[in-house]
């Protein structure tokens, strides 16, 4: 237990509560309503009593995982499957959950107008998929080239555990 207390998730474990929420998915109307539902939830959330702050995620740790196929801008030996897992996170969601950020910058907000296509990746993927190689200002794209836009990575944060406590770093 002592080991298991000292190790690093990648998330600020005390104090981080992660929850889910489900609308009736049945109602076709509430679906276009459901982004601002969610932000309308956070904001809700931020002002509770002893709330710091609040983030969005398509999927939270230790309760499953998603994995797309993409392709980098280089040929990798490294790396020869190009699988990873992902979540759709809100900015600040790193700051949030106390996922470092180690190089370049997290997530802009929208201000009005549409955000480039851009990506987050943690650092065992920068080093899988460009050993000895800056990652940030890469393109990765989720459709074969020319398919689909390039989505360019602008940050890396810390490897994070999300399956379970004891599981090899993966992109």
């Amino acid at each position: 237990l002592r080991n298991v207390r000292a190790l690093r998730t990648g998330f600020d474990a005390p104090g981080i509560v992660f929850a889910g929420v489900q609308f009736d998915a049945r109602d076709s109307v509430r679906d276009a309503r459901l982004p601002q539902a969610f932000r309308e939830l956070a904001d809700r959330l931020r002002r509770a009593p002893g709330v710091e702050d609040v983030a969005l995620a398509s999927m939270v740790p230790t309760r499953g995982f998603s994995s797309v196929t993409f392709y980098p801008d280089v040929d990798t030996i490294q790396h020869p499957k190009p699988f990873a897992t992902y979540n759709l996170v809100s900015p600040k969601f790193f700051a949030a959950t106390g996922m470092r950020l180690l190089r370049g910058q997290d997530f802009p907000r929208a201000l009005g107008g549409a955000i480039p296509p851009v990506v987050v990746v943690n650092e065992a993927m920068a080093k899988a998929v460009w050993p000895g190689m800056k990652a940030v200002g890469r393109c990765l794209r989720f459709a074969p080239p020319p398919d689909g836009p390039c989505y360019t990575v602008i940050g890396i944060v810390e490897t994070a555990l999300f399956d379970r406590l004891l599981e090899e770093p993966r992109p």
